[in-house]
């Protein structure tokens, strides 16, 4: 058992537990296009929207030399739905800070292994696209469903509530 932590509020009601020692390394700038993101995820059999996903995927910002970044999974552990922007100033007092657009499919291809029915929701900058004439702000998830490995989108508005057991991916700085 590593470094385990639990972040709380003002109030002291615990919104976060992780292990600080329990890190996920990704590698960056593997891929110098979308379409090489794209290929690499047909190549190894994961899934993701061609429309959404796909269009959210070709907006993002690729690193222009690889860059290794440690992931952390964070559990909500509160159990009054705090905001996804309360979590993220949390971690922050611990050095966790939201991972680079980027990390979504890169972590997806480092994740091949990934348990059934698990769901990670990447903290990121927001990616504003349309959908269903509605400008929303997007950001990945990480999932595997009933088997099958997804790279798929989540709000990451920072009023959005967040439920107790789910799992938010954070940047750990070396």
């Amino acid at each position: 058992m590593g470094a385990q932590v639990t972040l709380t509020n003002q109030e002291g009601l615990a919104l976060l537990g992780f292990d600080l020692d329990v890190v996920h390394p990704v590698t960056l700038g593997l891929y110098t296009t979308t379409n090489c993101y794209e290929d690499a995820l047909r190549f190894n059999c994961c899934h993701f929207d061609r429309y959404y996903a796909g269009k959210i995927l070709r907006l993002i910002n690729l690193a222009q030399v690889e860059t290794r970044v440690n992931l952390v999974i964070a559990e909500v552990v509160s159990n009054f739905s705090p905001k996804l922007g309360e979590l993220v100033d949390s971690a922050k007092e611990f050095g966790l800070r939201p991972c680079d657009e980027e990390a979504g499919p890169a972590f997806r291809l480092a994740r091949l292994n990934q348990p059934n029915g698990e769901s990670l929701r990447i903290v990121m900058k927001p990616i504003e696209c349309e959908y269903q004439r509605a400008k929303l702000l997007w950001g990945f998830t990480v999932d595997n469903v009933d088997g099958k490995l997804w790279l798929g989108l989540n709000s990451v508005n920072p009023e959005s509530r967040m439920r107790q057991g789910e799992l938010l991916v954070f940047t750990k700085p070396s």
